[in-house]
């Protein structure tokens, strides 16, 4: 059947990409936003990293605190390393690989964790706008863990 002629449906018939001769699954719209998050904050990290690098007095290593935590202290190979991980982490994001899945929902939850303590301190210092962004930030973190944990999100990384 070409792809062009019509299926006994009448509707035409999707074209075939792969080179196995199946059909490669729909990516759902939040797994690509996902990835694309996971790719720009890897992006960010390497970039501060690099930074760090080549210069101490570059960037402060808080400009990472958003997505390592108290874990910017360890230094700028962790900034690296984080990137490398988030890169990695989109690519198998938009290839729908199940192992990524898998370490979204374990960097999620990490990131929630690493996220805690700024939430902590900002309970502490009675600030309404620190409580809401860090609340925001660990709910996020939470939805996207039970975003991936869904059944129809599972079935979609499956068939992957």
């Amino acid at each position: 059947m070409t792809p062009d002629a019509p299926t006994p449906s009448g509707a035409p018939a999707p074209l075939d990409t792969s080179p196995k001769g199946t059909l490669r699954p729909e990516r759902p719209l939040l797994v690509m936003v996902l990835a694309l998050v996971s790719a720009v904050s890897g992006l960010y990290l390497l970039v501060l990293g690099g930074l760090r690098l080549t210069d101490s007095n570059a960037i402060s290593l808080m400009s990472g605190s958003a997505l390592l935590g108290e874990l910017v202290l360890r230094g700028p190979l962790i900034f690296l390393l984080a990137g490398a991980v988030f890169l990695l982490n989109a690519f198998g994001l938009w290839r729908l690989s199940n192992w990524a899945r898998l370490l979204s929902i374990g960097l999620a939850a990490l990131g929630a964790a690493l996220v805690l303590p700024r939430a902590a301190a900002a309970l502490g210092g009675a600030n309404p706008i620190a409580i809401v962004g860090a609340s925001l930030a660990v709910i996020l973190r939470i939805a996207v863990v039970f975003y991936l944990t869904q059944d129809s999100t599972k079935r979609a990384f499956q068939r992957g």
